[in-house]
């Protein structure tokens, strides 16, 4: 394809049930001169099957390449190398997109000349169908993050709602083997734009899945690897000194995520990986960010339940107790612990502001 404008990549792992309403809103595009580069990250069910129809109704422009299961990373990057969009998108197999959304962002981009275009987008719950968009963080338009480094802080980790221009990769690859290979990703993307470009339309649909936030797995504590992966390449890239009261946040918000999901997981035999995963977190704060409670986009960017938790999150001491007392017992004792607990230790030991 000469010319080709955009390249949406999806990654595709077992989503039979979800990957014809992805395709068909992909397939149904009105961009002209794009490309779909679908990787089959080795499926077992009827996934490969589904992109075979598609692609002969569709074989202009949907490519399949199939590979071992090496994750969602791996296939991301194979995808990119296979791709010759001018811009990319990723797209996740089990959601959808707009109708009109790549001619809208395309537009946008090619206007405005925009190396990253960040929207929001809606949350739909597979339960109720309902559809709720996400915050509108994104305050500025047409911005370097030289000038506006708040906006780093603000970044959403996801690479599905951002539309790339390719170059902004060179250098770059999702790191494999890991999850949330996708942070320090998001924030890197940022650092290097030239101009970032914001849409306020929801172009993306996410399916949130029922549960997700309750997955506290040995992989959970990936979340180290990932931090540190985004430290180390500011680094090389000479611009942590700049950018380090935004990394450090970034770090802060995703450790507090994850004791979030220690507090909503109330399964007895994951009190191990609760430890670890807390005296990771602590242990990484003393060691790179020794005055992380000072960091002045703490208590007025985290969220409304996170900020009333920091009498608890900001302890190492408070959370272990937590584990402790908590653990193989029932969920409204937890709750109850919880409920006790901030009514003696109301302050969070960070600075007022």
């Amino acid at each position: 394809m000469k010319n080709c404008k955009l390249s949406i990549i999806l990654p595709v792992y077992n989503v039979e049930a979800y990957l014809k309403p992805c395709l068909e809103s992909l397939t149904s595009q009105t961009l002209d001169s794009m490309e779909i580069i679908a990787v089959n990250d080795g499926s077992t069910d009827k996934s490969p099957e589904i992109l075979q129809d598609f692609q002969s109704r569709f074989p202009q422009i949907l490519k399949i390449f199939t590979t071992e299961n090496k994750g969602v990373s791996h296939a991301r990057n194979y995808g990119f190398s296979k791709s010759r969009g001018e811009y990319v998108w990723f797209v996740d197999s089990d959601d959808y997109i707009s109708p009109d959304a790549c001619r809208l962002l395309y537009e946008k981009a090619n206007q405005d000349q925009n190396d990253l275009i960040l929207f929001p987008y809606y949350e739909e719950n597979q339960k109720t169908g309902e559809k709720l968009p996400s915050p509108q963080v994104c305050t500025e338009q047409n911005f370097r993050v030289e000038t506006s480094p708040r906006q780093l802080a603000l970044v959403s980790p996801y690479p599905w709602n951002k539309l790339i221009k390719r170059e902004l990769f060179e250098g770059l690859a999702f790191p494999e083997g890991i999850r949330f290979e996708d942070l320090p990703i998001a924030f890197l993307l940022m650092v290097k734009a030239r101009s970032i470009g914001y849409m306020s339309q929801c172009l993306y649909i996410y399916r949130k899945q029922i549960g997700f936030l309750n997955n506290l797995t040995e992989g959970t504590l990936d979340i180290l690897t990932a931090v540190d992966f985004l430290k180390e390449s500011l680094q090389e890239m000479n611009c942590f000194s700049q950018y380090k009261k935004e990394a450090e946040f970034v770090t802060l918000k995703h450790f507090f995520f994850r004791f979030r999901q220690i507090i909503t997981n109330y399964d007895k035999d994951k009190k191990d990986l609760k430890y670890r995963l807390i005296n990771g977190c602590f242990d990484y704060l003393e060691q790179e960010y020794p005055n992380w409670k000072e960091n002045p986009y703490l208590t007025p960017l985290l969220n409304d339940y996170i900020s009333r938790m920091l009498f608890l999150y900001s302890s190492r001491k408070k959370m272990l107790r937590l584990v402790t007392v908590c653990s193989g017992k029932p969920r409204y004792f937890q709750k109850a612990y919880v409920v006790t607990q901030k009514k003696l230790h109301p302050e969070s030991g960070l600075p007022v502001r």
